[in-house]
Parts: structure tokens; C-alpha cells; sequence
């Protein structure tokens, strides 16, 4: 049987780094792996082809679709949530937008038969859930009080869902909190606050739990989502549990206070801070406040700059119940998380650990070039 060629839209992320990893390491079916990025020169794995384009672009896609002929596109691309200063427009422009783009081109390329959505764990309309699953209300245009990248996950979700079978199969994960090597949001600002010693202060009680996602984990939901629909479209007189035109939340299966994994992140890097040195802070004290602030922002600003850290909406991740049922996933794609926490944290603080260093080293190259030049 001959390699499936497959196109891993945003490969170069985060989690795309980890979905193309477990479609190289996959042994039955064989996958031809490329990658589409605006950035290629980053997170490159041997044995994967590299494409330079921007998937909001309708020239780009196509050309590149008509180079790989993919028989399925995995869209794991999308600004980070938090952090990085994107404006709301941004976030629609990108994630809506984009993804019709996306699927419009795809839908006149032959060769393409599944199509694989990232979506987020976020997109159901509220900010606290307790075991959600995907019979809950997901954000729309319309939603109240809704950040932009929740929203516009929301609607792209939607309209993946409501394009399947035209003409290929689509489904949607939506995965949580994704954590482990070459995590850019998670561990690093735990490693952050901990740098900053302000670890040893808690927001909350402690007792809302959350859930989250390791990279592997994440991996393995989108090659396993892949091969569902690969044998759907294979043998469609074979009964199967249905998969296209579907959702699924996908984490570890392991909801713990926000707080108990933090401080696993903090002692495996290190820090053995006694209980009873941990100074407690009332969470509606620290929410009021991240709301004046936000407001100050906006009242100064005129509404075109945000608090990149300290926000209401991060902040309510830590003190509010924020997990889902992995359910569906486990019966219908076979989804048996791996409880490599442990490890997939290891890995992380040693992949920032390694940037570290490769920061300090061309930091003193300058250093030497400055001192050879004067």
C-alpha cells in the first residue's frame, strides 16, 4: 500500500509539531507528512516535506494543494489564545475567515477526502463547566460576554461540522490546555511566575478543577480522528461509530485543581515551598481587580490595547470547574489518553530550559561581535 499523503496546516506549532511527529512514528497506514506555515524555519522534523504559505490565503492553499494532492489536511493553525496581543479582528479574520478560506479551496481539490479541525475546549457558551460534553450549547456571533478566540474557535468549529460530506469528511477536537515540549503558553508561564516568585501565592480555594492536554495526547486524538474517517470513506458499508460531521472534547481523563498542577510544574523544576508558606488570596478580590484593570485599558487606550497577563479571563480559569467528558472520544475514536504528565512536564521545562540557553549564547555573541568591532 503506498504512503497517504497528509497536510498538517500550522505543523509548526505547538501541537501541529506533536501531530506531525505521531504521523511520521504511525506504521499502519503510512502517512507522506508535509507542513504549510508562514513560518517553516522553526520545529522541523526529518522526513516531513515543508511548505511556505498562509492558509487565510486562497493563492497559497491552492498551490500548495495542487504540489501535495493530500488525501487529508489536518487544521491544527491558530493564533494563541492568550499573551500575545491579538486583537479581536485578528482572531476572527484568522480563525473564521481563514478556515473558510480554507475549506472553500479544499473542496475543489480531488484528492482531498477528510478533513481534521483543532478546535478548542473553549467554544461552549459559558466559562465554567462541569464534565461538559458535546451536547452542551457552543459560542456564536451572538454570545455575551465572550473572549474573541473562544468565539471565533466556535464558529469555525460549526462550520467544519456543517460542511461535511461536501464533498469530503470533517470532524472537530476540541482539545483543552494543551502542556508539554515546545509548549509556549502553559508551562512557560508557570516558569514565569515561579522566576518571579510569586508561586508561593494562590488565588482561590483550590478546589475547582480543570483539565488539560498533553502534546501527545493531543497527537494521538487527531491520527486516530484521521484513520476513522480514512475508514469510513474506505469500506463505507462497514458499520462504524459515526465520526464525521462530529465533535469531541479530548484531555488527559485526569481533572485536577489548577493550583496541584501548577506545583507539580514547580517541583519538578525545582521549587519545594512548604504548604504553609503559601499565602492565600480571596478569588474575588483578584477578579474585581483584573476588571479595573481591564477597563483602564480600555478607557486609555480607547479600546485598542488589552492587559496581555494579568485579565479576568485567564484568571477565572484558575478558580472556576473547567473540565469535560472524554466519553465520546474513547467510544466512538478509540481514545485511550497516555498518562505521561509527568513526563510530557519533564520534557517541557527541559525544551525551555534549552531555548534558554540558546538565548544566552547568542547573547554573548553579540557581546564578543560588539567587542571585535570597537
Amino acid at each position: 500500500m503506498s504512503d497517504i499523503p497528509v497536510l498538517v496546516i500550522g505543523g509548526c506549532g505547538f501541537i501541529g509539531y506533536h501531530v506531525v511527529k505521531a504521523l511520521l512514528a504511525e506504521k499502519g497506514p503510512v502517512f507522506s507528512v508535509h507542513v504549510m506555515g508562514r513560518n517553516i524555519n522553526k520545529s522541523q522534523l526529518p522526513r516531513a516535506g515543508y511548505h511556505t504559505g498562509d492558509f487565510t490565503s486562497e493563492k497559497d492553499v491552492a498551490s500548495i494543494l495542487e504540489a501535495v494532492q493530500p488525501v487529508v489536511i489536518f487544521h491544527v493553525a491558530s493564533p494563541v489564545p492568550s499573551g500575545n496581543g491579538s486583537s479581536d479582528k485578528f482572531y476572527f479574520d484568522t480563525n473564521v475567515e481563514g478556515t473558510k478560506t480554507l475549506l472553500r479551496v479544499a473542496a475543489t481539490c480531488e484528492s482531498v477526502k477528510a478533513f481534521v479541525y483543532t478546535s478548542s475546549s473553549g467554544v461552549l457558551v459559558g466559562d465554567s463547566y462541569d464534565n461538559g460534553d458535546e451536547t452542551w450549547p457552543i459560542k456564536t456571533s451572538k454570545t455575551r460576554n465572550s473572549n474573541a478566540y473562544a468565539t471565533s474557535k466556535a464558529i469555525a468549529d460549526q462550520l467544519v461540522q456543517d460542511h461535511n460530506g461536501k464533498p469530503f469528511l470533517t470532524t472537530c477536537l476540541r482539545v483543552c490546555a494543551v502542556y508539554g515540549e515546545r509548549d509556549s503558553q502553559t508551562i512557560p508561564a508557570m516558569m514565569k511566575i515561579m522566576k518571579e516568585g510569586k508561586h508561593r501565592i494562590q488565588i482561590g480555594d483550590n478546589t475547582a478543577k480543570s483539565d488539560r492536554t498533553s502534546g501527545e495526547n493531543a497527537a494521538l486524538a487527531h491520527v486516530l480522528a484521521a484513520k476513522a474517517l480514512l475508514a469510513k470513506i474506505n469500506n463505507p458499508d462497514v458499520y462504524r461509530p459515526k465520526v464525521d460531521g462530529e465533535a469531541f472534547f479530548i484531555t488527559d481523563g485526569r481533572p485536577m485543581p489548577t493550583w496541584d498542577f501548577a506545583r507539580i510544574v514547580w517541583r519538578a523544576a525545582g521549587d519545594h515551598t512548604p504548604p504553609e508558606q503559601i499565602k492565600v488570596i480571596p478569588a474575588w478580590f483578584i477578579l474585581n481587580l483584573a476588571s479595573l484593570t481591564e477597563w483602564a485599558y480600555w478607557i486609555f487606550t480607547l479600546g485598542y490595547k488589552r492587559p496581555t497577563a494579568f485579565r479576568r479571563m485567564l484568571i477565572e480559569t484558575t478558580c472556576v470547574e473547567r473540565t469535560f467528558s472524554i466519553q465520546k472520544a474513547k467510544e466512538r475514536l478509540g481514545y485511550k489518553p497516555m498518562d505521561n504528565m509527568d513526563d510530557a512536564i519533564k520534557r517541557g521545562l527541559a525544551f525551555i530550559r534549552q531555548q534558554e540557553a540558546e538565548e544566552e549564547l547568542k547573547r554573548k555573541q553579540k557581546l564578543r561581535d560588539r567587542e571585535e568591532s570597537s
